[in-house]
């Protein structure tokens, strides 16, 4: 079992990024004939606007089984995840991606699940759009990691980056963001270990990019006015 939690402030792209990363270990698991299950575990229980559940349809047709809670739980005052999120922590035979809300109340339920987590492979990441405004530089970027770190007990492992202006995002803006996710990477030792973007922008970035590049589809569709 390997375990990918996937963590970032509001407009980071988190939830985007869980479900192409769910699809593309689901792609490769399958080119590979591998009989290892991949499952997406939806635990952004205080931000459900844009939540990996929306995408169900898509993932369980690709044999990726989706644990999330229900609307009534996510908007509830004390947020509960289900039964079903805690037996998928113990699944031996699922490789796991993890949704989680990126500010302190988010990390706080990440870091209640630490007795379900320990001893198991976990790859914890923070997603980074730098034209947001917490994390446009690298000072902001540090105090992120600091902070949801020390909420959720859990270090991070890797960087995302995923600077994006949603449909007006240009390749510049994604070098742009790149220089800066490697200047944070050196002096964090984190290490940047994927570039988000588009496929519509795929032709652009060839050459640019030097680490992995995941490139994505829409899934998720923001509410009218956001």
């Amino acid at each position: 079992m390997d375990i990918h939690i996937i963590t970032g402030h509001l407009g980071s792209g988190k939830t985007e990024i869980a479900v192409n990363f769910a699809l593309r270990l689901a792609a490769r698991a399958k080119h590979a004939n591998s009989s290892a299950a991949v499952a997406l575990v939806d635990i952004d229980v205080i931000n459900p606007y844009f939540a990996a559940r929306e995408a169900r349809n898509i993932l369980e047709s690709q044999g990726i089984q989706v644990a999330a809670p229900s609307i009534h739980t996510t908007t509830a005052a004390l947020p509960v995840l289900p039964k079903e999120v805690y037996q998928m922590l113990h699944r031996e035979d699922y490789t796991l991606v993890l949704d989680v809300g990126g500010d302190s109340a988010g990390a706080r339920i990440l870091g209640s699940l630490c007795g379900h987590l320990r001893g198991k492979p976990l790859h914890v990441y923070c997603v980074v759009n730098t034209k947001r405004p917490f994390t446009r530089d690298y000072h902001g970027i540090l105090e992120y990691l600091t902070s949801i770190g020390a909420a959720s007990r859990l270090a991070f492992t890797g960087l995302i980056h995923n600077t994006h202006l949603l449909h007006e995002t240009s390749v510049e803006d994604i070098c742009a963001g790149q220089e800066l996710l490697e200047q944070a990477a050196r002096e964090t030792g984190v290490p940047l270990v994927l570039t988000a973007a588009m496929k519509n922008l795929a032709k652009d970035l060839e050459g640019r990019i030097a680490n992995d590049v995941l490139l994505m589809e829409q899934y998720i569709k923001p509410p009218y006015g956001m």
